[in-house]
């Protein structure tokens, strides 16, 4: 078995925390210099915080489960248990999910149509080169 110290260090911006706090800027910066139209007006703008808050609780719980079967959270590392319960019983990549969640509820948030490009390339991302990395692991 490999240890974790001798396993690959994926680039820094594939990292997918990196990634959606990228995005995230991206989305903030699209909106003020490209906001095209305001499809969302305050105070409901505020909602936003609902599913940003909803992912970090639940990223924060799969991290955590991660951390109580002994493996490893970082992707592109071996794992050394496949957890198939609680959130994990759900979606095999519910951080992945959460994430993609916590970038819409920036783009209601910011309230208007430019950031919401950025969700699906973010996906896209995600699915073709994080994900498909580590299922070839």
């Amino acid at each position: 078995m490999v240890s974790e110290q001798d396993q690959p260090t994926p680039p820094f911006l594939t990292l997918p925390l990196v990634l959606t706090v990228v995005s995230a800027v991206v989305m903030a910066a699209l909106s003020y210099s490209v906001p095209i139209i305001r499809i969302i007006e305050p105070p409901l703008t505020y909602l936003g915080w609902v599913p940003v808050v909803f992912a970090v609780i639940l990223t924060a719980v799969a991290g955590f489960r991660f951390r109580r079967a002994g493996t490893s959270v970082m992707p592109y590392r071996e794992a050394s248990v496949l957890i198939a319960d609680g959130i994990y019983g759900y979606s095999r990549n519910p951080m992945y999910v959460c994430f993609a969640g916590g970038l819409i509820g920036v783009a209601i948030v910011l309230g208007t149509l430019s950031p919401l490009v950025v969700v699906p390339l973010f996906t896209w991302f995600i699915n073709s080169r994080v994900i498909a990395g580590e299922e070839a692991m």
